[in-house]
């Protein structure tokens, strides 16, 4: 009974939103009123719909135009304060590829009650950590709320999150058609929020390519070569401009003018901050660099340019290698398997590195080494050392079954299937099909 009265207690609780709401409807003030000289009218009503939070000193002057003291707010934004630090510690972890501590993170705290940005986070974060954990079904029921709030609120950003991570589990329980419609959807609600200036241009870039990279994946599975290149080239165009940190940095600054201009001081201070992180960052890199050439004992023969590469590439490992495993296709397609070759080997050494200095980091269970492996035994099919070959995949393909990967290693079992064939090797084909065909049903068992 009293767990009842507390819970019914925090429900009806008003949140910042309502309490700023009420003392402006009080006061007889509008939006633009309470706004004026501040913020936009627009920001005023985002606070007000609690999907923005106003810092320490914006809160202070709203407090006082309102004629209130700021602590008629202070506990709350302190409560608010403290979980959206859990918030930003669980985003960390899953950008880091820890969903395991991403979801203690989150569980050691209340969930936030709708609706509101920190409800959207909270769930968006906790639906992320589950679907990498391969918790699909927890995952979809957590989108589906989050698709619903989106449409009753009309939050097209809310919905675009919630189209681009329903993708990724569509992709992940192996539904082509869902990942395609999902991905698809978010790419034209994401590219109609940029082209209104809802969104800052760095990170709508960002996003995009995030997606158009998903969409060239599925259509290269599929075969559609022509769409494949497409989604290829719009991810280059969008990302034009992001080679190098300080043009990232001074995009950000350019997102933070445009919209100190526009009166939006909240969007501009956050593109500012960003910006100065990234110096910040590449700066505290390049210090490590100087100090570690400083030392008598440095090894010589290290590139400080591959150094300052390894700076970068293993704070995501998987990106750095999906770009490699590209540049390898292009080798074999252009019938230079001794590149192939070569580049496989420099992959394999950048792994064994990420394996043995990154937590948690698996080439074989991210999906990566058993691709790498298929692309070394193709490039020996190509230069005639079909033995070679056959024992790489032979080999790759035991090692995904007793770490239970039956779906990888069916792809190997079949990229197999299409060398020997290719080779004249019909007899071995049929052989290796019919193996194909146990694998995938042990693979279907397993989902």
């Amino acid at each position: 009974m009293a767990l009842n009265i507390v819970v019914e207690a925090v429900m009806i609780m008003p949140s910042i939103g309502e309490k700023i709401r009420e003392a402006r409807l009080q006061r007889g003030l509008t939006q633009g009123d309470l706004a004026e000289d501040l913020v936009t009218p627009s920001m005023i009503s985002q606070i007000e719909a609690d999907k923005a939070k106003p810092s320490y000193p914006l809160l202070t002057a709203i407090a006082n135009r309102l004629g209130l003291p700021v602590e008629h707010f202070l506990n709350e934004l302190q409560d608010q304060f403290t979980l959206t630090t859990y918030l930003r510690l669980a985003e960390y972890y899953l950008l880091l590829k820890q969903p395991e501590m991403a979801e203690s993170t989150l569980r050691s705290v209340d969930p936030p009650l709708p609706p509101g940005l920190d409800y959207q986070e909270y769930h968006l974060y906790l639906a992320r950590a589950c679907r990498m954990l391969n918790r699909s079904y927890e995952a979809i029921m957590l989108l589906e709320d989050l698709r619903e709030q989106a449409l009753r609120h009309q939050d097209r950003k809310l919905l675009f999150s919630v189209c681009k991570e329903s993708g990724y589990v569509e992709f992940a329980i192996d539904n082509a058609d869902g990942a395609m419609h999902e991905w698809k959807k978010a790419l034209h609600i994401g590219e109609t929020l940029w082209a209104e200036g809802e969104w800052g241009s760095v990170e709508a870039q960002a996003e995009l390519s995030e997606v158009c990279t998903c969409l060239h994946q599925l259509y290269t599975q599929m075969r559609d070569t022509s769409n494949a290149l497409k989604m290829a080239t719009r991810a280059a165009e969008l990302t034009k401009g992001f080679g190098r940190v300080r043009d990232i940095a001074n995009a950000l600054v350019s997102d933070g003018v445009r919209a100190l201009e526009a009166g939006d001081s909240a969007r501009a201070k956050l593109a500012l901050e960003r910006a100065i992180s990234v110096i910040h960052t590449t700066q505290w890199i390049e210090q490590a660099l100087v100090a570690w050439a400083m030392q008598p004992t440095a090894d010589k023969e290290t590139d400080p340019w591959e150094q300052a590469a390894m700076a970068t590439t293993t704070m995501d490992p998987a990106i750095h290698l999906q770009a490699e495993l590209h540049h390898i296709a292009r080798h074999l397609e252009q019938g230079d398997a001794v590149g192939a070759l070569e580049q496989v080997r420099r992959c394999k050494d950048f792994m064994a590195s990420c394996e043995s200095e990154i937590p948690g980091f698996s080439s074989w269970q991210n999906g990566l080494r058993h691709r790498l492996e298929v692309k070394a035994a193709r490039a020996h099919f190509a230069l005639g050392q079909v033995s070679e070959g056959m024992r790489i995949f032979q080999d790759t393909k035991e090692a995904l079954m007793q770490e239970g990967l039956h779906k990888f290693a069916a792809y190997v079992v079949a990229q197999w299937v299409q060398c020997e064939m290719e080779s004249g090797q019909m007899s071995k084909g049929l052989e290796l099909t019919q193996e194909l065909q146990k694998l995938l049903v042990q693979a279907n068992n397993r989902t």
